[in-house]
């Protein structure tokens, strides 16, 4: 899952691999083949974090560590794709492992303005109650200079529930001395038709770079979730990421 700002989200068995996530690559690929001449950016990320959530939830249960990575290759046209992965642990099923593929396509229209389309395949190595939970996000992005981000999207078949949800949120990052960058986001999850109710998740906090290291410390609360889903409230939650990059 890829949450701007706070969330960086360790290589999934094959059995975890969702026939749809490979076809959402593979497309990629192919589209990438037709682009030979442009210029190929392939950046990863491996993290070790004391928590996982994402949008509010947690994906870990008993506040345990986890280890996540990514994996993403970009074309200097603007299109791209990826793969996050991580362990999740909800206790009361027994999903193990998710992976989610992206696809999408980056434009740049002023010096202070760049959009983001993207599509992307949530993914569970398990069947829950014989359902897969299995759905497609459609997101639209709008980065406003380097410091805001405004992000709208639409799931279908959210949770496998049959229903669409969407999402609004904000994000604010804000360059501090001594390679420190503060941040803070603010979402918005309209959800009704699936849970008990709409709810909004908040996150802060400051990530500092150490050469290809990131260290990172988050809070985390959720306002206005009366569902029995597990959400992060009141938290805070420490992560140390390595990251690499590289041109072809």
């Amino acid at each position: 899952m890829y949450a701007p700002a706070a969330e960086i989200r360790a290589t999934v068995p094959a059995r975890s691999v969702d026939r749809a996530g490979l076809a959402v690559l593979c497309l990629g690929l192919c589209v990438w083949t037709a682009s030979v001449s442009a210029e190929t950016t392939v950046q990863g990320t491996l993290a070790v974090k004391s928590g996982a959530f994402y949008r509010g939830f947690e994906l870990v249960a008993d506040h345990r560590p986890v280890l996540q990575g990514q994996l993403e290759v970009r074309l200097a046209s603007g299109l791209y794709a990826g793969v996050w992965a991580s362990r999740v642990d909800f206790d009361s099923d027994d999903r193990r492992y998710e992976a989610d593929y992206l696809l999408g396509y980056q434009k740049r229209w002023r010096p202070w303005l760049a959009t983001d389309v993207t599509l992307q395949r949530y993914t569970f190595d398990a069947r829950v109650h014989g359902r897969r939970y299995e759905w497609n996000e459609l997101q639209l992005a709008a980065h406003l200079g380097e410091r805001w981000t405004l992000l709208v999207a639409e799931g279908d078949n959210w949770a496998a529930r049959g229903r669409h949800t969407r999402i609004a949120e904000i994000t604010y990052r804000h360059p501090l001395p001594r390679r420190v960058t503060a941040f803070a986001n603010a979402g918005r999850h309209f959800a009704d038709g699936v849970l008990a109710d709409d709810f909004t998740y908040l996150e802060a906090g400051a990530g500092w770079a150490l050469g290809a290291y990131q260290l990172q410390v988050v809070w985390v609360d959720v306002l206005g979730h009366r569902n029995p889903w597990r959400t992060v409230d009141n938290r805070w939650l420490v992560s140390i990421a390595r990251q690499f990059s590289a041109r072809f």
